[in-house]
């Protein structure tokens, strides 16, 4: 049945071809079309097979990856440190003028201590400065979403039998087993674990 199929789309490619014009602005690519895979292989060997041929990895394709993965190594090595530093350090200061006073007061937006607005803010710019492609951003905190992670934390901090209270007095037993250092979690370290995740 495919031998039948295949020949009658051949002819008609053939026709096609025949029937157009001999002019030489035309040109026809051949489009090699993919071949059913044999029957005879399970559905496993068939992934198997399929699974290889896509993870043949050589030098380049590793090397790609992990240009991909982690852009700064491909512009750092290019970087004109004469000609972009200055203008660099300035842009940087001046971005870290707005985004601590930023970070420490949308830290009680999102029900949490102001040193975690710090730590999130500064690690997210070494972590986009490493892994992101663009230069013309400036990445941190951010209202709305602090809003609604504060609300998720009050509300799991209210069940959690922590009450309406912002004093970090209150201490609440985990269900952990005593060896594994957690058996106290105090409010703090309550609401940045519903916050994390």
């Amino acid at each position: 049945m495919e031998t039948a199929t295949t020949q009658k789309f051949e002819q008609s490619i053939e026709t096609l071809s025949s029937s157009a014009p001999q002019d030489s602005s035309f040109h026809h690519i051949h489009i090699k079309l993919e071949e059913h895979e044999p029957t005879s292989l399970s559905t496993k060997e068939l992934i198997l097979k399929k699974a290889k041929e896509a993870c043949k990895w050589n030098r380049q394709t590793v090397i790609t990856f992990f240009l991909k993965l982690l852009p700064v190594l491909e512009w750092l090595p290019r970087y004109r440190i004469k000609e972009q530093l200055l203008g660099d350090v300035i842009s940087g200061l001046l971005v870290r003028i707005v985004a601590i006073p930023q970070s420490i007061s949308y830290s009680p937006l999102s029900s949490q201590d102001p040193i975690y607005g710090l730590y999130t803010n500064f690690f997210c710019s070494i972590i986009y400065f490493v892994m992101a492609t663009s230069r013309h951003n400036a990445v941190g905190s951010f209202g709305v979403l602090c809003l609604m992670i504060g609300e998720t934390v009050n509300r799991r901090l209210r069940l959690a039998g922590y009450g309406d209270g912002n004093s970090g007095s209150a201490s609440l037993m985990n269900s952990t087993l005593p060896s594994n250092g957690t058996a106290i979690c105090d409010r703090s370290c309550y609401a940045i674990t519903v916050a994390i995740s």
